[in-house]
């Protein structure tokens, strides 16, 4: 059984977008920090290349899909889902039915039956909040049962656990990989991806809008494929690019995807607001601070619903965690101490996986203040993260504590599995 430390080499040299490895116990304080905990229930396959979000508002966080570590293709269709109350894990896979809303007399509708959701790789996915209902939405994607990639769009009612495909008139679009998609209110907004799951598949300089119309129940595309009003040489944001939304909505949040197969180097011209009322863009470009540069992957995290870290309430419908594998950034110049601090301005917290030591990783945190403040802050907890020893790959939001979920196997041999946690600390009188 490979060491842990081998496994952080492994996650140095594995391909970019790969969900691998980093990071057992230092001694926590009083508020239980630090401290790495087991979670229950029917545990997902600890794979590469899984999409995972989060819905706040319902305390509950979805894994779909990923690549069996070590595989190169056939991604799965597992789809599991996790109570952030009790962090337990159930498994939904095989509990889903599919249906036909939109053809009533379908006989599909009549005798359903348990069908799992399609095996994609690389879709685009969220949740979104609809008609007093919670959806998991996928779009895209690489089909390997068809050997293509797909453009179209998924919905799971996460309430009836029913899944259909919605249709979307008013035009089309080019199917596409590796894209990014999330919903403000009743619009969907996609950005990026590319042609197919290869490092050697050129970016989308493009975005697109779906509007839902609540009068009859429809879906439409109101933009295709619009181009990015920048040049992708000098703002040059790639695919699997991390949409956030930021200001109740008004706008998002874009940050840096992945280029060929170079690590993430985040900087004042690959940080865009993009306004979801204008449909216009803007560069950060005034933001200062040593930004994170060579990350492997990075999670963002909105924070404005904590109070402490911001005074703007975020709608349902795009209250999630964005958490996708990639490649994102190093250190920066402010010291811990003017870290995580309350401030009126809203903010989004970077978890990202980066270079420590020779040939290993760990996680550090960013907290970026958006404008006016247009600053980044560094926690300084890369040493830390490192000294747990455990094999992190994703994070959750659980009120004002960041939750790392990894995996630890029980015995030599076991496959990995989603069973381990730990809280770090957000508030500046915590650190």
């Amino acid at each position: 059984m490979p060491t842990t430390r081998s496994k952080r080499k492994r996650l140095l040299n594995s391909p970019l977008g790969a969900m691998s490895r980093t990071l057992i116990t230092q001694p926590s304080d009083s508020n239980g920090y630090w401290e790495v905990k087991t979670m229950k229930g029917s545990h997902p396959p600890f794979n590469d290349w899984f999409r995972h979000y989060t819905d706040l508002e319902g305390q509950k966080s979805y894994l779909y899909g990923g690549v069996e570590v070590d595989v190169e293709t056939s991604p799965s269709c597992d789809f599991h889902v996790c109570d952030l109350k009790t962090m337990n894990w159930t498994n939904i896979t095989d509990s889903l039915t599919f249906r036909q809303p939109y053809n009533p007399f379908s006989s599909i509708n009549r005798e359903q039956k348990y069908t799992k959701l399609p095996a994609l790789l690389e879709p685009a996915c969220t949740i979104m909040k609809l008609e007093g209902g919670t959806y998991f939405l996928i779009f895209g994607g690489y089909d390997a049962e068809k050997e293509c990639t797909t453009s179209e769009l998924i919905a799971v009612d996460l309430d009836s656990l029913e899944w259909f495909y919605i249709p979307v008139s008013g035009g089309s679009v080019a199917n596409r990989t590796s894209a990014e998609i999330i919903a403000i209110r009743n619009h969907l907004f996609v950005f990026g991806g590319r042609k197919e799951p290869n490092n050697r598949a050129p970016p989308y300089a493009s975005y697109s809008v779906i509007e839902y119309n609540p009068n009859v129940g429809t879906w439409s595309w109101e933009l295709c494929d619009q181009p990015f009003p920048f040049s992708r040489t000098a703002h040059p944001l790639g695919y699997n690019i991390v949409a956030t939304a930021i200001y109740a909505g008004k706008k998002i949040l874009l940050t840096p995807g992945q280029i060929s197969d170079a690590r993430i180097d985040f900087s004042s011209n690959v940080i865009v607001l993009f306004h979801t009322e204008n449909r216009t863009f803007h560069v950060a470009s005034e933001t200062i601070g040593d930004f994170p540069k060579n990350v492997l992957w990075y999670h963002a995290i909105s924070l404005e619903h904590i109070p402490s870290f911001g005074r703007v309430k975020t709608p349902s419908s795009s209250a999630q965690i964005r958490s996708l594998g990639r490649n994102r950034g190093f250190e920066a110049a402010y010291s811990a101490s003017l870290g995580p601090i309350d401030s009126p301005t809203p903010s989004v917290l970077l978890c990202a996986w980066v270079p420590h030591g020779e040939d290993e990783a760990a996680i550090e945190l960013w907290q970026y203040f958006l404008p006016p403040e247009e600053r980044i802050v560094c926690f300084k907890y890369c040493q830390k993260t490192y000294d747990l020893d455990e094999d992190f790959r994703s994070c959750v939001l659980i009120g004002s504590q960041l939750h790392l979920l990894g995996s630890r196997p029980a015995k030599a041999g076991d496959k990995s599995v989603w069973n381990i946690h730990v809280a770090l600390p957000l508030v500046k009188n915590t650190i």
